[in-house]
């Protein structure tokens, strides 16, 4: 073999390196599009699970929140409610929907007498019922007095309330000649 085979047998193995290399190199660009694109759209679907949970945990928030506020509404009703019959009595009536058991009142203010209750409280007071409690105001003293209620509800849960009285002088009667 010549030298000139020789160098066509060299240039056509060059050509191919050349056509093997740049067709490697189409390739190895493609699978870089590829995974940027891949990458793309990993970045779109993580962006958009991270804005979906981000979503999630406000509504779930915002379902606490209501959840509470329903909560604290359903507390915040009164038990007991507050009327003053004269100057000096005043009616404590249970304005709930249930029957409240051994119901306790813890007078602290000697001026205060709770009508019918012998330092024992009363077994059970149903939905409307009551105790009186009558206010000793005296000349000079406080306006104001304060007693405790304890009973158990429908539930056998302990419930609490501080109530205060205030005193007001009776309305003046102006009788006309």
């Amino acid at each position: 073999m010549s030298a000139e085979w020789w160098a066509v047998i060299v240039a056509v193995l060059a050509a191919m390196a050349a056509v093997w290399q740049a067709f490697e190199a189409r390739n190895s660009r493609r699978e870089a599009q590829q995974s940027a694109e891949s990458a793309a759209q990993n970045e779109k679907r993580a962006l958009e699970s991270s804005e979906a949970a981000a979503s999630a945990a406000t509504r779930s928030a915002e379902a606490q929140e209501r959840l509470a506020e329903l909560i604290e509404g359903q507390t915040a009703k009164p038990t007991w409610k507050v009327r003053r019959k004269n100057p000096t009595l005043f009616r404590v009536t249970n304005v709930s929907a249930h029957e409240q058991q051994f119901v306790t009142v813890e007078v602290e203010d000697d001026r205060l007498q709770v009508v019918g209750d012998n330092d024992d409280g009363f077994d059970s007071l149903g939905p409307g019922d009551g105790f009186d409690v009558i206010f000793d105001y005296r000349v000079g003293g406080r306006t104001f007095a304060a007693m405790t209620l304890l009973w158990l509800d429908e539930r056998n849960d302990r419930g609490v309330e501080r109530i205060t009285l205030k005193w007001r002088p009776p309305a003046p009667v102006f009788v006309g000649f």
